[in-house]
């Protein structure tokens, strides 16, 4: 399966599961390309794009959606942060935590919120990583990667280098 626009490591090992017959809905909407990897049931890591958007973005409306979203986040409530990845990544069943701080940052043709967080999941104690990112073309772009928190503790050095790895392409 083809990946643009966008691209990311992740560690050896990992398996990407077909996405091609499911339907993901994020904020009501579908993506236009959704990739999922596993580890053992332990960790995910999970991509979508949106289409494009219908009206033509600029660069400048493109940072001001993303430095909305970093005020957003850095006054939002540990119950907020909870119900807002309540179905993403490994899933919150309650308050989140942030453990790392939310900061933008440019990730090649775009621009990106990021922050990390631990949160009770279905399987226990949970930690993540999300990045939500715009391309310059205008395209929403979500990437996560969440784990239980007994894997991120041996595994913390390949789950942080694979979110530095992500980049939109185009």
């Amino acid at each position: 399966m083809s990946r643009p626009p966008a691209e990311y490591s992740v560690p050896a090992g990992w398996e990407e599961d077909d996405q091609d017959n499911v339907t993901h809905v994020i904020d009501g909407e579908t993506p236009e390309q959704w990739v999922e990897h596993q580890s053992g049931g332990e960790a995910i890591v999970q991509w979508s794009v949106m289409s494009p958007p219908q009206s033509e973005p600029t660069e400048e409306r493109v940072r001001e959606a993303i430095d909305a979203g970093l005020e957003g986040m850095k006054s939002a409530t540990p119950q907020q942060i909870g119900y807002l990845r309540e179905a993403a990544g490994m899933g919150c069943v309650g308050d989140a935590t942030v453990v790392d701080p939310p900061r933008t940052e440019e990730v090649g043709a775009g621009y990106a919120l990021r922050y990390g967080y631990t949160c009770p999941s279905l399987s226990g104690p949970s930690r993540s990583i999300v990045i939500t990112a715009y391309g310059w073309d205008g395209r929403k772009h979500s990437w996560t990667v969440s784990t239980a928190e007994g894997f991120w503790d041996e595994h913390a050095t390949e789950l942080e280098a694979s979110a530095d790895s992500f980049r939109i392409t185009d």
